[in-house]
């Protein structure tokens, strides 16, 4: 019985074939509102970026031991009934670096900790990895360092860096008003400088007083008060609010007593001709200015992003293979 052979296709057939066809994800074009203050990303350059590379490695202390590894082809030698007793021996021989206790006072690392840490007024100045995604997770800590006039800087794969200087890998790492760090961040200040904070920023024209914890807005361009402003001198660019922390001190008293207005307010007379004809106006109604502190939302076009789901299966790939090396 002869055997028929395999009917092969020609180039036009291959592409006109189902399995040629791949199915694109389609793209949703989308009309969103959005803040119209931009975003203040201060990411440093690359000779900068070695600077602070240097510093960390100099300043920051050794938190945690690198992890120690017993060779495979050791081990398997081994029993498996004696194995856990010679890693523990293993490790136990290698020589790891004595960690302090103490080593860790003026640091903070992490998001969470180092956003109650400018809360309560402890920052002195703070780094953020550059590689974050998404950027929503850091945004509102340099927001609250421009509020508070705290030097912040983001820097490209700082996680590797504290992963080489302290052993911990973290997005963001602050410092306190310690002065075992003051050489950081004297570093971290005089960088901020090349890096100004854009005009259109939220926070450009605000401070915020930590003495009585107020608000204040700056009306003029300058970022930073004066030496004179600094000791209480007075500036009529200067508009201080009320405290904004009020504690009611008895249940049948309030405490905010909003002030009264001492202008008059001219309403426009309606003269009623008859019950018949609509409601006239006056020729000339009162024009009352308003001040208009507030800015509209920008619409923006944003589509979906087409590479999603190939980059959920790399990093499943990944896993995957860091799994597979670790067993």
């Amino acid at each position: 019985m002869s055997m028929k052979k395999a009917p092969i296709l020609t180039k036009k057939q291959q592409k006109s074939s189902l399995g040629s066809k791949k199915i694109k994800s389609k793209e949703n074009i989308r009309n969103v509102l959005a803040s119209p203050y931009c975003k203040y990303w201060p990411v440093i350059s690359a000779e900068d970026s070695e600077y602070i590379h240097s510093i960390l490695l100099e300043q920051l202390p050794k938190l945690v031991n690198n992890r120690i590894k017993v060779p495979w082809l050791e081990l398997k030698k081994i029993p498996k009934s004696d194995r856990k007793a010679y890693r523990n021996k293993y490790i136990d021989g290698q020589s790891s670096q004595p960690i302090d206790k103490e080593a860790r006072e003026g640091l903070i690392l992490g998001v969470n900790d180092t956003t109650k840490a400018i809360e309560n007024r402890l920052i002195q100045s703070i780094l953020i990895t550059g590689n974050v995604q998404p950027r929503l997770l850091v945004e509102h800590l340099i927001d609250n360092c421009v509020l508070m006039r705290i030097p912040v800087l983001v820097v490209p794969q700082l996680k590797s860096i504290l992963k080489e200087s302290c052993g911990i890998s973290s997005i963001v790492i602050a410092f306190t008003n310690s002065l075992k760090y003051s050489k950081v961040y004297e570093a971290i200040k005089n960088i901020s400088v090349k890096y100004p904070v854009p005009r259109n920023h939220i926070h450009f024209h605000r401070i915020v007083d930590t003495a009585n914890n107020s608000l204040i807005v700056i009306d003029d361009t300058i970022l930073e008060p004066s030496v004179d402003e600094k000791h209480g001198s007075e500036d009529n660019n200067l508009t201080e609010s009320h405290n904004f922390y009020l504690l009611r001190k008895n249940e049948k008293k309030r405490e905010f007593i909003p002030e009264k207005s001492t202008q008059p307010i001219n309403k426009a007379q309606s003269q009623i001709a008859s019950t018949d004809v609509f409601m006239e106006f006056s020729q000339n109604p009162a024009k009352i200015s308003v001040y208009k502190n507030y800015r509209s939302l920008k619409v923006k076009r944003t589509k979906g992003d087409c590479n999603r789901n190939k980059r959920k299966m790399d990093t499943m790939q990944k896993r995957q293979k860091k799994r597979k090396k670790n067993k």
